[in-house]
C-alpha cells in the first residue's frame, strides 16, 4: 500500500481544455522522480466537465438557438470528442458554437463571471490588479461551478490529508479562479501550506511585481526550479534539483478533454535557443535555455506514448531548436505531431521535410510576424523574407501544415510596412494553410531597439499586475489604425479571408494540424460561430 499523498498538485480553470497541463505533468514527474507522494487535479478539464454535463443547472433561455444548446449538448460535446468531426467542419462549427452559448447560458447568462472555451471574465474583478486577487480569496465569486470546484478540492482534501497544495497559473484567466479555491481552503483548512507557481508568477517575478497574497498563499514560486518545496515538503533540496524530468500523465482526467483526437503534450527544450527578439520576454539570449540531448528525444516521446496511449504529440517549445529537429527527423513511433519552429535554413531541405514528414510532423507553427524587411531587422528575428518563401513552399509540398503568425502594431511600423506584409502573404498564399493575426501587446519585460524613440505609458489604474505596457512613438501606426487595417484591409483580401477562415473555431491551433492530417485543408472552411 502507498503512503497518502504530502502534495496535491492542482491547475486550476479556466483555459482551454484540449490537452493536459505540461506544466503540471512534469512537475508530478519530478516528485515521483524525488520519492515525493502526491496527487493531481485537472480542475480545468474537471470543472468544463462539469459544466457540460446534463445536470448542469441550468436558465430557461426562449430562444431556439439556446434551447437547442442546452437540450442537444451532450450531442455536441460527444461530437466534438469524435474523430469523425474532422470529416465535417461544419458540424465542428456548430459543436462549438452551441457548446459556447450553453456555457454562456450557464455562467454570464445566470448572473455569474463568464466562461468560454479559453477564458474567464469576471464582472467587477480583474486578474490585473493584486487587491482584486486578494477580494477573489475573501468573497470567492465564481458562481455555482465554483461551489462545486470548492467541494471538490476541500474533499481532496479531507480524504488525503496532504499538508500541502501546489497551484499551477500559466494565464491570466486562472489567476481569480485559483484565489477562489485558495480562499476556500484557507478557511477550512489554515493548516494546509499553499504554494504558487508556473508562467504567471514567473512572468511577474520578472517585472518585480510579484504580489502579496498572503494569508491566503504561504509561498511564490517564479521560474522552474523545485527546490523551494523542500523544506515545506521536509526533504533535501537536491532531491529536487531534476533537470527537465519527464512528464508524469498517469492521474489525468484522459476522458475529459476536449478533442477529437487524444493529444499529449511535450517539450524538448525549455526557454528560447535564439532569445534575441526585440518586444519579446523571453529574449534573455538563451541565457535560462536547456534542452534534451537530440539523442534522447525519440525515448522520452516513446515514454510519454505509454502512458498517454495519444494519437499525436503538442511539442510546446517556444521554438524547436535545429538540432532537436533532426533529432525528431528520425523517429519513426506512428504518432503525429506539431509545434513551433522558427524559419532557420535547415527547413529548407527537401530531404528533411520529408524526413520530418515521416517521423509523424503534420503541422509547424512559425513566427512570420512582418513582411517587411524593415520591420524585421527592428525586431531582430533573424530570417530573410526569401528564405522563409522557400521554407513555406518546401514544408506545404511535403505535406507538413505551415501555421503562419503575423503582429500588427510594432513599434515603428508603418501603413507601407503593413502592406508588404499583405502582399507578402498574398504572394506566399498557396503554401499558407493557417493564418493567426494579432496586435501587438506590448511587454514590459522586453528588449527594446535603442534606435526607438518609443515612450511607456503608465499603470492604468487597478492594473498593478498587467504585463504589458502602453507605449507612443515618433513614428508608425498607433494600436487602432493598425487595428484597423487588420480589419478593414488585411482580413478582407479574398485570398487572406480564404486561409483564416480554415482555422477551427476557439480551438484554433490545438486542432488545426488534426484537421489538415485528416485531408481537410482544402475544404476546411468554418462558418462563424455565434
Amino acid at each position: 500500500m502507498s503512503n497518502p499523498p504530502e502534495m496535491i498538485l492542482v491547475y486550476p480553470p479556466f483555459v482551454r481544455p484540449s490537452e493536459p497541463p505540461l506544466g503540471l505533468a512534469t512537475v508530478a514527474g519530478a516528485l515521483k522522480r524525488a520519492g515525493v507522494e502526491h496527487k493531481v487535479l485537472d480542475l480545468n478539464a474537471e470543472a468544463f466537465h462539469v459544466l457540460l454535463r446534463a445536470d448542469f443547472p441550468s436558465p430557461n433561455p426562449s430562444d431556439t438557438f439556446s434551447k437547442r444548446a442546452l437540450n442537444r449538448l451532450q450531442d455536441f460535446v460527444h461530437k466534438l470528442c469524435s474523430p469523425d468531426i474532422l470529416k465535417e467542419p461544419r458540424e465542428y462549427a456548430s459543436a462549438v458554437s452551441h457548446i459556447q452559448r450553453a456555457l454562456w447560458l450557464r455562467t454570464a447568462g445566470s448572473g455569474g463571471p463568464k466562461v468560454t472555451l479559453s477564458d474567464f471574465k469576471h464582472p467587477r474583478l480583474s486578474p490585473l490588479s493584486a487587491q482584486d486577487l486578494c477580494r477573489m480569496a475573501l468573497e470567492r465569486s465564481m458562481g455555482p461551478v465554483g461551489k462545486w470546484l470548492e467541494q471538490r478540492l476541500l474533499q481532496c482534501l479531507g480524504s488525503t490529508k496532504a499538508r500541502c497544495l501546489g497551484i499551477s497559473l500559466q494565464y491570466l484567466s486562472q489567476a481569480l479562479p485559483a484565489m477562489a479555491l485558495v480562499g476556500a481552503v484557507k478557511e477550512a483548512a489554515p493548516e494546509v501550506k499553499i504554494i504558487m507557481g508556473g508562467a504567471l508568477v514567473s512572468s511577474w517575478a520578472k517585472l518585480g511585481r510579484l504580489p502579496r497574497l498572503s494569508p491566503w498563499v504561504d509561498l511564490l514560486v517564479p521560474g522552474k526550479d523545485l527546490s523551494p518545496l523542500a523544506q515545506i515538503l521536509g526533504v533535501e533540496p537536491k532531491r529536487l534539483k531534476t533537470d527537465l524530468p519527464i512528464p508524469d500523465f498517469r492521474e489525468f482526467p484522459w476522458g475529459y478533454y476536449l478533442s477529437p483526437q487524444r493529444v499529449a503534450p511535450m517539450f524538448t527544450s525549455l526557454g528560447c535557443y535564439w532569445g534575441r527578439c526585440s518586444f519579446c520576454p523571453e529574449a534573455e539570449k538563451g541565457k535560462n535555455f536547456r534542452f534534451i540531448a537530440p539523442k534522447a528525444i525519440p525515448d522520452r516521446m516513446e515514454r510519454i506514448l505509454e502512458q498517454t496511449q495519444a494519437q499525436w504529440i503538442h511539442i510546446t517549445d517556444n521554438a524547436i531548436p535545429p538540432k532537436s529537429l533532426t533529432g525528431l527527423a528520425k523517429t519513426r513511433l506512428g504518432v503525429r505531431w506539431f509545434g513551433f519552429a522558427r524559419f532557420e535554413p535547415i527547413l529548407c531541405s527537401k530531404s528533411l521535410a520529408s524526413e520530418l514528414y515521416g517521423s509523424g510532423c503534420r503541422m509547424l507553427q512559425l513566427g512570420l510576424e512582418s513582411g517587411s524587411p524593415r520591420v524585421l531587422e527592428r525586431l531582430g528575428k533573424g530570417t530573410d523574407l526569401e528564405t522563409v518563401s522557400r521554407i513555406l513552399a518546401n514544408l506545404h509540398g511535403s505535406g507538413i501544415a505551415t501555421y503562419v503568425y503575423v503582429l500588427f502594431g510594432i513599434p515603428g511600423e508603418t501603413l507601407e510596412d503593413a502592406r508588404q506584409t499583405l502582399n507578402f502573404v498574398i504572394d506566399n498564399a498557396e503554401f499558407i494553410d493557417y493564418l493567426h493575426c494579432s496586435i501587438l501587446n506590448l511587454p514590459r519585460a522586453g528588449r527594446f531597439p535603442g534606435n526607438l524613440e518609443l515612450t511607456e505609458l503608465g499603470d492604468r489604474q487597478g492594473q498593478d499586475l498587467s504585463l504589458y505596457t502602453g507605449f507612443r512613438t515618433a513614428e508608425g501606426m498607433d494600436r487602432k489604425t493598425a487595428r484597423l487595417f487588420l480589419q478593414r484591409e488585411f482580413s478582407k483580401q479574398p485570398r487572406i479571408s480564404e486561409i483564416l477562415r480554415r482555422d477551427p473555431p476557439a480551438f484554433t491551433s490545438a486542432h488545426a494540424a488534426l484537421f489538415h492530417a485528416a485531408g481537410n485543408r482544402a475544404k476546411a472552411n468554418f462558418p462563424p460561430c455565434h
